[in-house]
């Protein structure tokens, strides 16, 4: 019950996220589509009257320049939402797994891994314990037939006792790294949507440019 504030508040952040990738990606596709077709009207439109150009020219100005605010919204939203650093999620091969001998990403990886090292040094603790003398202060060597005695036993009891926890932590770390990786892919997917958001940002401003220049030379067209 306790980790049910934390599933809900997960849920809602994870719609917002993805509301934010699907208007971003709307806006980058309409305003690529506008772009390319205000671009190419306002080269047809060139041939017009002069009172017709600098008329058509205010309105399509003044559309661009709404479409260019609307995309730096979406573009401070997309980096409001996302880390500087690039990312490069490594692969896990099996040993890293079975050990956890990797980096873990957030303070819950980071707590599992502790836990599940803590066990591990338990382990290794009973049986270094469970090898010394009853009563004494050095640990003897063990012959053959006291290791094949002793050892399989006090190994199989840990395992028995610490095993089904740390299992537990195994396959929470896993999880948990494995929802880090996403969210650095996720990341850098909205990094690059950021970039094509400027990209046509910059198209954007050079089309408003290019409309500038036209106004400023509509008097020396004549009427058709």
């Amino acid at each position: 019950m306790g980790l049910l504030p934390i599933g809900i508040n997960s849920c809602f952040e994870w719609r917002e996220r993805r509301d934010i990738r699907q208007r971003s990606s709307q806006a980058i596709e309409i305003a690529r589509q506008r772009v390319s077709f205000l671009t190419d009207l306002m080269q047809a439109y060139e041939a017009c009257a002069v009172e017709q150009l600098d008329a058509m020219r205010q309105e399509i100005a003044g559309d661009l320049q709404k479409l260019h605010r609307d995309l730096a919204k979406t573009l401070t939203r997309l980096e409001q939402r996302s880390s500087p650093k690039k990312s490069n999620p490594e692969r896990r091969n099996t040993l890293q797994r079975v050990f956890l001998a990797y980096r873990p990403q957030g303070a819950i990886a980071w707590t599992l891994h502790i836990l599940y090292y803590m066990l591990l040094g338990l382990i290794a603790m009973l049986i270094f314990v469970s090898g010394c003398e009853p009563g004494g202060t050095m640990c003897q060597a063990w012959t053959m037939e006291e290791f094949w005695a002793y050892f399989p036993p006090l190994m199989l009891g840990s395992l028995v006792i610490l095993g089904p926890p740390m299992l537990a932590i195994n396959l929470l770390a896993h999880r948990s790294d494995r929802a880090a990786r996403r969210e650095l892919r996720r990341q850098d997917e909205e990094r690059e949507q950021q970039d094509q958001a400027r990209h046509t940002t910059t198209a954007i401003a050079d089309t408003v440019a290019t409309l500038d220049h036209i106004s400023a030379d509509a008097p020396h067209h004549r009427p058709h």
